[in-house]
Order: C-alpha cells, then structure tokens, then sequence
C-alpha cells in the first residue's frame, strides 16, 4: 500500500509524528505504528533551502494489529518537500568539557542559552560531550549527553603527574579518547549546520577546532565554536600588578618561558586565531588583556572579558539558618574535596588541622559539606577514631514568633548502629554531629553555597570550591595532599593563582597558627577579601557568556 507525504521544506522531520503519516482508514481498522519501528528520515534539521527544485525521500512504515498477534504489515510512502522562503528556527549546540567543575560551569551557560532560545522561539538542539567524568551536572539540568562516559583513575588531573598519566592509559584513556573523538564525528555529520562551544583546557580546545575544520567541508556550515577558558589564568605567572613571578623550580620556569607573552601556549593561541573560533572567554581580565595582546589584531576583539561563571549559581537557601544559635562562635568551612577515594584521606589530613586550630582558637563551628553521593560513615569512622563525641544540634530558630526547625538531623546516640551509611532518601539538609573541647564540626549533605554564606574561614584539600569560597571574600588555610588532585604542585598553583586569598603550608601546627594570626588581622582579611573577588570577579558571567555566544555565534 502506498501514500504521500507532504510537508515544507523547512519542516523539522523529527517533530513529525509518525501516526500522522498513516492513513485513517487504516488507524479506524486498529491498525497502529510499531513501537520498535526506526524513524526513516534523517534529522533534517533548521536550514531551509530555497531552491525551486522539490525533494523527495521514500520510506515505509511498520503498522502492527492488537489482535492479530505477530501480523505486520508495511506501508511505502513517499514524502515530499516544497520549498519555501524562511528563517532558521532552531540551532544544534555540542558542548565539550573536561572536569567536573567545566561541566557545571558549561551546564549553567547551556541553561542560559536554552532560555534565550525559549524566549525568541527557537528550538534549541542542546547536547554535550563530558571528556572526563560521567557528567552528571548535565543530566540534573536535563542535557542529553553523548558518547562514552569513564572515570579515570586519576579523576582527570594527569597534567602535574606523569604517573597518573600512565596509570590512565592503562585503564583505556587512548581508546576512551578515539571513542569520544567518533561521537563528535558522528555528532558534526548529523548536524551540518551546528555550532561548538569548549569549556575547559586545551583538550576540549583541540576538540571543538578539529570539529570546526571538518563542519568546513559543509556548504550548510556556520563551522564556527567558542572557547571557555577556565584552566588557565595570568595569575599562575603573574602578580596582581602584572609583574612576572620568579621561580626555583626548573619545571616552573620552563612553564614561565613557555608563556612569556600569554600563559596560553602558541599551539592554543593558534586554534582561537582560527577563523572558525567566534568567542575566546579566559576566566579574568589579566587574562583577556595579555591574551589580547598576543593573538593576531584582526583577532583580538573575540576575546571578551565576560567573568567568571564559578561565581555563578551560588546563592545560599537558608537551611542551615540555625546556625545563628551558634553564634559568636567563628564557622569555618572544611572542603576535603569531592573525588572518592582522595577524599577520605584528605579528610583525615584535615580533621588533624581542625584539632590543632581549635586548641589555639575560642568557640570554632567546623561545616563540612558532603557531595550527597558519598556515604556519611567512612567520615563518621574518622570522627570516632578521634575521639569526637556525638553532639545534639540546636536545629531551632525564631521565624514568626515561632520556634521553627530549619533542617534535620541524626543524633547518633539514638542510632541503633554507631555509624550512618547511607544519607536518608529525601532532598532536605541532612546532618550529623560530633562535639570535642571548644569545637563542634557538622557534616553536611551537599549545601554547599550555605557552608559558603556562613563561614568566616576555609581549610581546604580541594579545587572549584576553594575558589569559589576566596571568591566570596574568605580566606583558605591549605596543606598538600597524596593527590591525584591536591598534590603539593596542584596546592602550589592554587596558591599562585588566587594570590594572599590561600595560605599554604606544609604541617598542621605551622597551618594552625597562621590561621590564628589572619582570623585575628581585621586589616589583612579585608585584603583578603578584596583580593579574591578581584582575582575570581563577580557573579552573572553564565548570562553574559550565553548572549555573547547568541550573538556572535547564532545570528
């Protein structure tokens, strides 16, 4: 049996449904679509033709009967396109990222530009590619993510440590690498017209530039990418002044002759020159001024000093209001990291730091947020080997006149078992306890930006999350770890990077006592403060990135 099909051409053959194509005296006769059955068209997606000519494109469809069981029965049709005049209505983005802390960045900017599209009433085809990791922060902002998804040992951090480079090739790091390289293959064929955006270092970089260069090949190519530089930032070799740091390490400094001009190497700079790149975002303005200076002048004005977008999405929720009950005691944020297993030793190397602080210290609170998907117990086990004893939360605050609870929490002398496993299966602020001298520490599922908000002081093993607490104004007391991540290199970097906002020491005791000098130098934390807003600059890159990116990219 055949029919026809007629549709414009700048019809979208995927928001077609398929029971529309079927005949109704065929859907009258019980006759449905078989729900296995493969949509025969490819993707025809937003670019309308106007040539005269018609296009015409045969298929079938599979129908199948409730009570005919295994009957099939199949229809051919052709469909025909007529050309009209009209505008492209929707845009196929790739994003590529490489790191936990890129992926939320690249999901708050994607976010952004599918609200911009919902605005001007465009589809937005939004998708992306995490190169290290299984990047869940796409999938809780509903992102379709492609290709394959691994974690690597050594979390992504290879570039400090060629041991962990070796220990990730030999976990599949070079087959993972071809096989994420053919999903942006297969991505660009489907999507001639799309266009790329590179959030990360210069693997997404490369990535975005090679796609760029084969989306060239087609005449429906707009073939261009932008790039979101959150790896690299003057500071690593320059002072607040610009002035060049000095080093003893031979590594360092053949890190500083490498970017004498830009802290981005030649090969990098030579991929944003490309025509084909539309936007270059470095992470600060020292940044976007030397990287200015050193691409070609036809070239300079894509780089844009937009921001920061770790400082985005930061705002607290007031769960951990209770903590007014606590006050005048100074809130100190442990940020042990969130990369199992560094985390617990990292940890274990903290909680020595919060001791010694507390002995020299008045009433310390110590917070320490917990990524949710991490169990409470291992961290419990560290607290009960230590001696801290179970502490019973003041949970209630005045609201209204009212004594109100403003978040929940375990009293582990009432747990059958002295140790949680899991966090309870609800979305709420979920807490644990332990009390030792002058000192109380409270472990926190998630809650991140309310650790934040409350504390006066960081002590930290971690990356994104000491950044965005020196971008809050915060000073962070650091000590080096066994890594992968925070290595004594990683720490010393960080160090360089965010400037007097991080004290970096190598022992607890030494750590301790700087952090009791600082707390108590009103002069020197204002500094501080004003130095790591400086350094990490203030909310609102996200949306200022996403009509950049529309603007320069999508019009």
């Amino acid at each position: 049996m055949s029919f026809s099909v007629v549709a414009t051409q700048c019809t979208h053959w995927h928001s077609i449904e398929l029971v529309s194509m079927v005949p109704t005296c065929m859907i009258s006769a019980s006759w449905h679509p078989h729900p296995q059955h493969v949509w025969p068209f490819q993707r025809h997606g937003s670019h309308c033709s106007h040539s005269a000519s018609k296009n015409y494109r045969r298929s079938s469809i599979v129908l199948m009967h409730p009570c005919a069981a295994g009957s099939l029965l199949s229809l051919d049709y052709t469909a025909t396109t007529l050309p009209i005049t009209c505008s492209s209505s929707s845009h196929s983005i790739l994003c590529l990222s490489n790191g936990h802390g890129e992926d939320s960045i690249a999901a708050s900017i994607l976010s952004h530009l599918s609200a911009l599209g919902e605005e001007r009433g465009v589809e937005m085809r939004i998708e992306a590619l995490p190169l290290v990791g299984e990047g869940h922060a796409y999938r809780r902002q509903g992102i379709v993510t492609l290709g394959p998804a691994k974690t690597m040992p050594s979390g992504g951090f290879i570039y400090m440590d060629v041991l962990q480079l070796i220990g990730d090739v030999r976990a599949g790091l070079l087959a993972l690498t071809l096989q994420q390289w053919e999903a942006v293959t297969h991505w660009v064929d489907r999507n001639p017209d799309g266009v790329l955006l590179a959030v990360g270092d210069v693997v997404p970089l490369a990535f975005a530039w090679l796609a760029s260069q084969r989306l060239k090949k087609s005449k429906a190519s707009r073939g261009s990418f932008a790039f979101v530089g959150t790896a690299k930032s003057e500071f690593y070799v320059r002072g607040s002044d610009g002035t060049r740091l000095t080093s003893t390490s031979w590594l360092q400094n053949l890190e500083f002759l490498l970017s004498a001009g830009s802290v981005y190497y030649p090969w990098e700079r030579a991929m944003m020159s490309d025509s084909q790149c539309r936007l270059v975002v470095p992470r600060d303005d020292l940044t976007a001024h030397y990287l200015q200076k050193h691409l070609p002048h036809s070239q300079s004005t894509k780089v844009q000093s937009l921001g920061n977008p770790m400082m985005d999405d930061l705002k607290p929720t007031g769960g951990l209001s209770f903590l007014a009950n606590y006050e005048p005691a100074k809130f100190v944020a442990v940020l042990p990291g969130s990369r199992a297993p560094e985390i617990y030793r990292n940890w274990k190397q903290l909680l020595l730091v919060a001791e010694e602080v507390s002995i020299s210290q008045d009433k310390l609170a110590f917070l320490v947020p917990i990524v949710p998907a991490l169990e409470p117990s291992l961290f419990m086990d560290a607290l009960v080997d230590a001696r801290w004893q179970p502490h019973a939360l003041q949970l209630h605050v005045e609201k209204m006149g009212e004594l109100k609870s403003s978040a929940w929490a375990y009293d582990v002398r009432n747990l059958q078992v002295e140790r949680l496993e899991n966090w309870p299966a609800n979305n709420g602020v979920a807490l644990v306890a332990f009390e030792k001298g002058n000192a109380v520490i409270i472990l926190i599922r998630g809650n991140f930006n309310d650790v934040a908000h409350w504390a006066d002081a960081g002590i930290a093993m971690a990356g994104t999350a000491t950044e965005q607490l020196v971008g809050q104004g915060k000073p962070v007391f650091t000590i080096p770890g066994e890594g992968p991540q925070f290595t004594a290199a990683f720490a010393d970097a960080q160090s360089r990077l965010l400037g007097e906002s991080v004290v970096l020491e190598s022992n607890t005791k030494e750590l301790a006592r700087r952090m009791k000098d600082v707390l108590s130098n009103a002069d020197e934390l204002l500094r501080i403060a004003n130095n790591g807003r400086m350094r990490m600059g203030a909310p609102g890159a996200s949306s200022s990135i996403s009509h950049q990116f529309w603007k320069r990219m999508l019009q």
